[in-house]
């Protein structure tokens, strides 16, 4: 076990319904990436649903212990592990929700026999507060959970009793935003002393060359998972404006999800040639294309604090983000430019004031990418915050 710097022992349970089980995977790479930081300080357990892909894994990653738990045959396990994690398989099919009795037996199971040999428990997302809870009453160990951006999505009704669960349950509550953070309390004001802000790390290089805007095709990117909220239909009609209106341009679209909608909707519009639908890509191969790339374009319709966009600013991209809560703590004092989602022209009309004056993408990305080096956390940083969070559950449940 690793040994603290002020010498106490710490046994960390981290609870997880993505996570890249395999070196290829990019389900839940943050919490992977959060769990390595923490594992130079502290001993680090993960428990997560099998992905469709295995039969069983049980073993050592890095100096991460990573279980994962068996809770249907290998060609039903649908619901986790892909794009936009559960709540996206939830609203393809409703035969999907009949897997949630078993999924959470399992999970919960699973959950109580490592709880017994950890210190804290460390649930992400709200739906895993609900196996943490269990191994919490049965063990004794106390429960922080991590809630995220479509956690924290009051208007998505039927999300809410979860929600609500996971701030009664939990210990602590950490969220990855002020901004969620506000909107949390003004909703649940009587949790607001156990709800508590980590932001997550950037795990994009922060020592990368300027950007070359002396251009002649303007370089859009984003990044996400392609699913409903992500909402880049929305960035597809804004370029329909672009291009009848002269303006040379290639988006760049990273993710994992369904592209048949997509690749629909770009034939529909006539945006062959000017669209790439590039699928799931490796850290590197992101990294890469933000640090080539001239602006970051979101049309999200809810966020916390998108870790995409944080890398992205880190690379140095010039971002251009939709008017919501989570984009607008990142986009504060000139660090990103803002549009409203009534319309698509509105994104297209800043897009192409930034085609025809270059010299703004230029100071746009030479403010976000200082803000990155001076006040962006690393993932190291972040582990640090946790463990602080941990000691202090662990030390007031004694």
């Amino acid at each position: 076990m690793k040994q603290r710097p002020d010498g106490d022992n710490v046994r960390v349970l981290i609870l997880t319904t993505s996570y890249p089980v395999t070196e290829s995977s990019i389900s839940g790479v943050f919490v992977a990436r959060l769990a390595s930081s923490l594992a130079a300080m502290c001993s680090v357990q993960v428990v997560t649903p099998a992905p469709n892909f295995l039969t069983s894994y049980n073993e050592l990653s890095g100096e991460v212990r990573v279980s994962c738990f068996l809770y249907a045959p290998r060609y039903f396990r649908t619901l986790a592990h892909s794009a936009g994690g559960i709540p996206a398989q939830l609203s393809k099919s409703k035969l999907t929700g009949l897997l949630i009795p078993p999924f959470l037996i399992c999970f919960v199971a699973s959950s109580i026999w490592k709880a017994f040999s950890a210190d804290v428990i460390h649930a992400n997302w709200a739906i895993s507060s609900v196996p943490g809870y269990f191994a919490k009453l049965l063990s004794g160990v106390p429960l922080l959970t991590t809630l995220r951006g479509e956690d924290v999505n009051i208007k998505r009704g039927g999300r809410k009793a979860v929600l609500s669960f996971a701030l009664w349950a939990s210990d602590r509550v950490v969220v990855v935003g002020d901004d969620m953070r506000a909107e949390l309390v003004n909703y649940y004001p009587q949790y607001a002393e156990k709800i508590a802000v980590v932001k997550n790390g950037a795990d994009t290089p922060f020592s990368v060359p300027e950007k070359n805007v002396d251009f002649t095709t303007l370089e859009l990117v984003f990044v996400g998972s392609l699913i409903e909220r992500k909402n880049i239909s929305n960035t597809l009609h804004a370029l329909t404006h672009l291009k009848s209106g002269g303006v040379k341009f290639i988006f760049r679209v990273v993710g994992g999800g369904d592209k048949r909608p997509l690749k629909e909707l770009v034939e529909t519009l006539d945006l062959h040639g000017c669209v790439e639908l590039m699928g799931e890509q490796p850290p590197a191969v992101v990294e890469g294309i933000m640090v080539q790339s001239h602006v970051y374009v979101s049309s999200s319709t809810h966020e916390g604090r998108p870790n995409s966009v944080v890398e992205a600013m880190a690379a140095g991209c010039c971002c251009v983000l939709s008017d919501i809560t989570g984009h607008r703590e990142l986009s504060e004092d000139g660090r990103a430019l803002l549009f409203s989602l009534d319309e698509p022209v509105h994104l297209a009309r800043v897009i192409n004031r930034l085609y025809t004056d270059d010299s703004e993408i230029g100071a746009i990305s030479r403010r976000s990418h200082s803000w990155a080096l001076d006040e962006c956390a690393t993932w190291h940083d972040s582990a640090r915050e946790y463990l602080a969070e941990f000691s202090g559950l662990i030390h007031r449940s004694k």
